[in-house]
């Protein structure tokens, strides 16, 4: 198989019927997408160097090309500052993802819930490959679809490359946590996550207008109207997803704080005995999340060794918290800084154990410029 003689459209078909089986407008706008000329090149995370990436070259490997591109797998496009459109033969990319193609499943399921008719008109925000603005454009007109993101590189390297394809949504490089180009759009999706819904997000879409995005750090998708107060409502969508938060620079700052690894054996501050056994905490995604509500932004880590678990909490204040357990026993909590993490995550499983342990998808949610809250059963409420 060469690039000249590739037949994409079978594996496009394919893809459709995996993603978009029951939503029959996206399922057709996937199965007429070359997705594979939107990203000719992507990185793997490497075997090799932990935190590394290794480069996939499309042309130079057709049939590992399309496997690539047509399967329901998100393709990550840069890492840290690095796109893989410059990379350079055996460069290893560092760093963590900056941009991706999403996918597709994800991106089809964000739009069917978008709900978009014909003669709407919709703010895609992260244009990354441009995929998500070429089945908008696909099923709207490229006329009716605006598509925004912080990296000139990725808003020029889509346009061109939908426009080969005869796609030319309208596409902008702007900050999105910042003013957008244009309002009064009937909807916007937004294939990055931000802790709330942004003061430009809710501006950007006319009264009676939906939003649909991910919080920061978490899998929660919001479905949410525009009212004419300028406020949003919605409800947590019973899809679940996870989005690169949105950022306002061509990196992401470093997560882990100066010093952490300082954390790793320090007495700390204070020492204490753990109220409950130590969490799995990859296997307990509600529970990370609630504290991630309670506690944005934390950075966490895990490891097991000789039979012993440790769980690492670090903030960028410098507060950190380190939790010691062998099997079932209580940990050993050591904690420093000016927050106790460790006591923090505490208080957040109790408030929801008192709310006897909802299901997040039951959350409500209210959106205005200055804020939001996120509000569930039992009084339990979290402002983002």
């Amino acid at each position: 198989m060469t690039v000249t003689d590739l037949d994409w459209h079978p594996h496009a078909t394919s893809l459709a019927e995996t993603v978009a089986a029951n939503a029959p407008a996206w399922r057709d706008a996937v199965a007429s997408m070359p997705r594979h000329l939107l990203v000719p090149r992507w990185w793997n995370r490497s075997r090799d160097v932990p935190g590394g990436w290794t480069l996939s070259d499309g042309p130079a490997s057709p049939r590992d090309w399309m496997n690539a591109a047509y399967s329901d797998t998100t393709l990550v496009t840069r890492a840290g500052a690095l796109h893989a459109d410059h990379a350079g033969d055996g460069q290893t990319g560092i760093g963590e993802p900056t941009s991706s193609s999403t996918m597709p499943g994800l991106v089809v399921t964000m739009l069917r819930l978008l709900d978009v008719q014909p003669g709407m008109t919709a703010v895609d925000v992260a244009t990354g490959s441009g995929y998500s603005a070429a089945l908008l454009s696909q099923v709207l007109g490229g006329n009716a679809v605006l598509s925004v993101d912080v990296d000139p590189y990725l808003t020029q390297a889509a346009g061109q490359r939908l426009a080969a394809l005869g796609i030319r949504p309208s596409i902008e490089t702007v900050d999105a946590t910042g003013p957008l180009p244009a309002d009064g759009f009937d909807r916007l999706v937004a294939m990055v996550s931000a802790r709330g819904i942004p003061a430009s997000w809710l501006t950007a879409v006319r009264p009676g207008g939906r939003l649909v995005t991910t919080i920061a750090n978490t899998s929660l998708m919001v479905i949410a109207e525009k009212h004419t107060d300028g406020t949003a409502t919605g409800r947590i969508a019973a899809e679940q997803g996870h989005f690169m938060t949105v950022r306002s620079a061509l990196d992401y700052p470093t997560r882990l704080p100066e010093g952490y690894r300082h954390a790793r054996e320090a007495e700390g501050e204070e020492v204490t005995k753990g109220r409950r056994p130590l969490p799995d905490w990859w296997n307990e995604p509600d529970l990370s999340m609630i504290f991630e509500l309670a506690a944005p932004n934390t950075v966490v880590q895990t490891m097991e060794r000789d039979g012993q678990r440790m769980l690492w909490l670090f903030q960028d204040d410098g507060s950190w918290a380190r939790a010691t357990a062998t099997g079932d026993e209580l940990p050993v909590i050591h904690q420093s800084g000016p927050r106790r993490l460790w006591t923090e995550l505490e208080q957040a499983e109790a408030r929801w154990d008192a709310a006897d342990r909802f299901d997040l998808r039951e959350l409500s949610a209210s959106f205005a410029p200055d804020g939001a809250v996120l509000t569930g059963p039992a009084g339990w409420s979290v402002h983002l």
